[in-house]
């Protein structure tokens, strides 16, 4: 959490604000709006910010808070106003053709989403991580688009990769699973969770940590991501379970379980997370914690109470894309005013 820092900032350049330069005026105004969660006037002000004088920093703080406030196309002619070559070799590199090909993605412009997903393939492989997004990106694109063959191919490449250090292969097929889902292709959605769920089943939680490198408790977060859209809801219920004793503060393990407490019709239950949720008053949290909120209203069918949720956590900075093919959010898909909500602003 960066806030208190911020504050610090804020507090010791404010009161001189009328001699800062215009530019320096700006940074204030971005950090001012930003601390207080006004997303919106932190993306209004990296504006200004930039048309003052432009630099790489700075059109890269400002592609992150349109993603954030919802202006893809802002946030993506920010990223190609920035020369691709100079972040060459950089740990920034993944990302800035991640985030481009979100931002066609929301934009429904699959073919130049799919080009930004490719270029992640000429990029050296850093960590097994790294083919989440190397695989994931493309076969969303895929997914999007209808093109089923060729996301079939990409989907055998991706678990034919031989097993590498920090790498769980079910990882890059995440996207996929969820998208098709979202555009209609459910049986093919199905069809990847069985064949994810069944890379857990052929070996232990030991085998696969010691063959992945990954921690025990993110193998058996991630086998509970499968087991919910299996819709083993008991078994994934039971696995959180023993996360959240382990990790009681994680608002990732308590949301999981207000859903599924949902799901199983445990309402109670769902209830009293919501409520254990809604005291989380961190920055980062809350634009976590509210949606999911607005996840759990929406499994229990309070549709009032979970777009109400949505519209809080946009407003805080979650991401359009971390609602558009979510599967709680699922009962408010169709709804017109949820496709509103996350409709591209300007």
């Amino acid at each position: 959490d960066r806030l208190p820092q911020m504050d610090s900032v804020i507090r010791l350049i404010d009161p001189v604000r009328e001699r800062l330069t215009p530019a320096d005026r700006e940074f204030l105004n971005f950090l001012t709006t930003y601390a207080r969660r006004d997303v919106q006037g932190a993306y209004e002000a990296a504006l200004r910010r930039v048309a003052i004088a432009e630099d790489p920093v700075w059109l890269w703080q400002l592609t992150i808070v349109a993603h954030m406030s919802n202006h893809p196309r802002a946030a993506v002619e920010a990223s190609e106003r920035i020369d691709p070559q100079i972040l060459s070799g950089k740990a920034l590199e993944p990302w800035y053709w991640h985030y481009l090909a979100n931002g066609y993605h929301m934009l429904r412009e699959h073919e130049r989403e799919l080009s930004a997903a490719q270029r992640q393939q000429q990029l050296p492989v850093t960590g097994g991580g790294n083919y989440m997004w190397r695989f994931g990106d493309e076969m969303r694109a895929l997914a999007a688009m209808g093109r089923l063959e060729e996301l079939q191919t990409r989907i055998h490449d991706c678990l034919s990769i031989p097993q590498r250090e920090n790498w769980l292969p079910t990882e890059c097929l995440e996207a996929p699973v969820m998208e098709l889902r979202a555009h209609g292709h459910r049986e093919l959605a199905q069809e990847l969770v069985e064949r994810g769920l069944e890379w857990y089943h052929a070996r232990t939680y030991e085998q696969a940590a010691e063959l992945t490198g990954r921690a025990l408790w993110i193998i058996k977060w991630n086998h509970a991501i499968w087991l919910n859209w299996a819709g083993e809801y008991a078994e994934a219920r039971r696995l959180y379970e023993q996360l959240i004793e382990v990790y009681p503060d994680d608002i990732t393990f308590l949301g999981n379980l207000g859903v599924l407490a949902a799901r199983l019709g445990d309402k109670a239950e769902a209830l009293r997370i919501t409520e254990m949720l809604s005291t989380r008053d961190d920055v980062f949290s809350v634009r976590s914690s509210t949606h999911w909120r607005a996840r759990i209203a929406a499994q229990l069918g309070d549709r009032d109470q979970a777009l109400g949720l949505v519209r809080e956590a946009l407003s805080k900075g979650r991401w359009t894309m971390d609602f558009h093919a979510d599967w709680a959010m699922e009962p408010l898909w169709d709804d017109p005013t949820f496709q509103e909500l996350l409709e591209p602003k300007g």
